[in-house]
């Protein structure tokens, strides 16, 4: 299997020690510019359920290994406030704190219901118990309550919205008052819900969403928000409303005996490729590992074991590693079937490497179309001495030299591509 090959995962940091370390890994290695655990990108989290009890070893070191920034997880505020106005600093949820610093990552907190008030979602409790959880230093950003159009529009009521623009504003004031590099997200509702909040004025650093797939959720293409459901559209319907940065703090897919792990990593890859694409500044996989019936997790549980998502992940993230989205087109010359409509590709860039995807989308993993070619043509700005095409899913990295391809200045052309719904990654660095 994929997941056990280690020329598969791109010669990255795994976690077992039966892969061979030989000279053809290490070329590999250099060639699509692998990262090492300690150098995370930003771009990229999961969410994780540390404060109900995953054990911190080796989930950190394994997370971490991924080539994330970041995790987020809950805060439960009884843990921190035990009683009305006394805080504490609970060993438990230090414990996962600590050793997530420790180990490099950024922590999302997600801040929730607090018995001990009349409102539950009061500002001014959530505020104080912000601040002291500010001090320890272990939090980089405060989601303002999870999903606030179910639990929170049931609790407060049909002036939500408005309550909880006040409630983000205060906590987001009280924080930066403590520590201003700590940032303040939320509001992360569904479609114009989220731009009604945004249109009463917000102080906040980012907002939030969770786009999950429409419908049965397995197309990664798709999403829904509402009035919005396909993913690209719903992006650029976001970075119309508002230039805050974009975290997309929930996402992914289940498996089960008609979903298995091998539509999960075609899934995984898919959307992380896309959103990338289009300039998502943060996105965290729904989930890490499994959550007891809950089969989100990109690592199976007791024990703590890969799914291919894991390695399709790590691949994708370490090749990503220095390109950014967003800054050029792909033009999609031909393609031998005719499919031009469902053809993704995107261009990623930086001073040192140039990387672009492409894939068949808009099918589910389960239902792939027959596989074709293609010809593309984009931009290639910086100087390269190595080109090679990787299948994202299976790691499988040939030379660029073994296809039709051109370049005239800074345009690179590349024909007889095999394009399927397995993306596939043309790497100049």
């Amino acid at each position: 299997m994929v997941a056990n090959d280690g020329a598969a995962r791109g010669g990255c940091y795994t976690r077992t020690t039966e892969h061979k370390t030989n000279q053809l890994l290490v070329m590999l290695s250099i060639a699509i510019g692998c990262i090492t655990a300690w150098a995370g990108d930003d771009r990229f989290g999961f969410a994780t359920h540390f404060e109900q009890g995953w054990p911190t070893n080796p989930d950190m070191q394994d997370i971490a290994a991924a080539g994330v920034s970041y995790i987020r997880d809950d805060l439960n505020s009884g843990n921190w406030e035990p009683s009305l106005g006394v805080y504490v600093l609970p060993a438990s949820d230090m414990a996962w704190l600590t050793a997530a610093q420790a180990n490099g990552l950024k922590v999302v907190a997600v801040l929730g219901p607090n018995s001990l008030y009349a409102d539950k979602y009061d500002p001014t409790a959530m505020s104080n118990l912000a601040t002291w959880i500010a001090k320890t230093g272990l939090v980089t950003a405060f989601e303002i309550t999870n999903e606030p159009n179910n639990a929170y529009a049931a609790y407060e009521g049909s002036t939500w919205e408005s309550k909880l623009v006040t409630l983000t504003n205060a906590v987001t004031a009280a924080v930066h008052a403590v520590n201003p590099s700590i940032q303040v997200i939320g509001l992360g509702a569904q479609g114009t819900q989220i731009f009604d909040m945004l249109a009463m004025g917000t102080t906040m650093n980012g907002v939030v969403y969770h786009p999950y797939g429409n419908g049965g959720g397995f197309i990664p293409e798709s999403t829904y928000e509402w009035e919005w459901r396909v993913y690209a559209p719903w992006i650029q319907a976001i970075d119309a409303e508002t230039s805050l940065p974009k975290w997309e703090t929930e996402w992914g897919i289940g498996t089960n005996s008609t979903f298995t792990t091998q539509d999960q990593a075609d899934f995984v890859a898919r959307r992380l490729l896309e959103e990338a694409g289009l300039g998502v500044e943060h996105s965290f996989i729904y989930e890490f590992q499994d959550n007891g019936t809950e089969l989100y997790g990109v690592d199976s549980s007791n024990p703590t074991m890969p799914k291919v998502a894991y390695y399709v992940a790590q691949r994708i993230i370490s090749t990503l590693n220095g390109a950014y989205g967003g800054t050029s087109a792909v033009t999609i010359n031909s393609v031998v079937n005719g499919d031009v409509t469902d053809v993704y590709a995107f261009a990623y860039q930086g001073a040192k490497k140039t990387v672009i995807s492409f894939w068949f989308g808009n099918y589910d993993p389960r239902t792939p179309p027959p596989s074709s070619k293609c010809r593309l043509t984009f931009t290639v700005p910086n100087a390269f001495t190595q080109a090679h095409v990787m299948n994202a899913v299976t790691g499988n990295l040939v030379p660029l030299s073994t296809h039709n391809w051109s370049q005239n200045g800074t345009q690179v052309s590349v024909g007889g591509l095999t394009i399927s719904d397995a993306p596939r990654m043309i790497i100049f660095q």
